[in-house]
């Protein structure tokens, strides 16, 4: 009797555990499965929304042109624009941008095929910053 009764509590004890990490390992996939959704859901997050990141290559009037990866998109800003700085999340002026400036746009192709943007969010500049140079006394050291 007591063999059996053994055997019996060791199955239960196994089944439990393959239970267990069968429903560990489901409970791990579809955390990892979020991590790796494309580029092709963001329409779902923005209806009908286009869009460009890249770096400001020139202003004139209310034209951007903004080089992205892809190559060079011209974005237009109206009225109704909101241009944004996403650091600190503060309303700027089109006069507030500058040439160099790292910006996303959010809006919708016009028949010319540029952007008319509703969204402008600048990230940063993309000027390069050279090292400093050594101070005379670190590099004369021998």
């Amino acid at each position: 009797m007591k063999n059996a009764t053994t055997r019996r509590g060791l199955l239960i004890f196994g089944a439990v555990i393959i239970l267990a990490l069968v429903f560990g390992a489901g409970f791990v996939a579809g955390r990892m499965s979020v991590r790796f959704t494309t580029r092709a859901d963001a329409p779902r997050v923005i209806p009908g929304g286009h869009g460009a990141l890249g770096a400001i290559q020139s202003i004139e009037g209310p034209v951007i042109t903004l080089a992205t990866r892809d190559g060079i998109v011209q974005v237009v800003v109206d009225q109704k624009t909101l241009i944004e700085r996403a650091t600190r999340g503060k309303t700027i002026t089109l006069a507030e941008l500058r040439v160099g400036d790292r910006i996303a746009v959010i809006g919708s192709p016009n028949d010319q095929g540029q952007i008319v943007a509703k969204l402008i969010s600048q990230l940063g500049t993309t000027t390069t910053r050279t090292p400093a140079t050594p101070t005379r006394g670190a590099s004369d050291s021998k």
